[in-house]
C-alpha cells in the first residue's frame, strides 16, 4: 500500500495507477517522436502544445459501399498546416484514394 497526502492507495486500484501512468508516459514518447520526424523533415521546429491542436484537426472520414461490404477511407479537409503534417509524416498512404 502507498501512502500520500491525500490518502492511501489500495492495492486494487495500484493496478489502476500503474496502467495510467503507463499510458500517460507512451502518449509523450509518441508525441516526441512525432515531433522530432517531424522535425527532421521539415527543418522547423513545432511546439508540442500546437502540434497536438494540430493533430486534433486532422480527420480520417470512413465510408461503407456496397451495403457494407466495403469500406474506403479518406482524409478529410484540413488546412496548409495539417496538409504540411501529412505529408511530412507520409499519413496520405494510409487511406489511399
Amino acid at each position: 500500500m502507498f501512502k500520500w497526502k491525500w490518502g492511501k492507495i489500495k492495492a486494487q486500484k495500484w493496478g489502476n495507477y500503474q496502467a495510467h501512468r503507463h499510458l500517460c508516459v507512451m502518449g509523450l514518447l509518441l508525441y516526441r517522436y512525432v515531433q522530432l520526424r517531424l522535425e527532421k523533415a521539415q527543418k522547423v521546429r513545432t511546439p508540442i502544445g500546437a502540434l497536438g491542436a494540430q493533430l486534433k484537426r486532422i480527420r480520417l472520414g470512413v465510408v461503407s459501399v456496397d451495403e457494407g461490404k466495403a469500406v474506403r477511407a479518406k482524409l478529410e479537409r484540413m488546412g496548409p498546416e495539417e496538409q504540411r503534417i501529412v505529408k511530412a509524416l507520409g499519413l496520405a498512404a494510409l487511406a489511399p484514394k
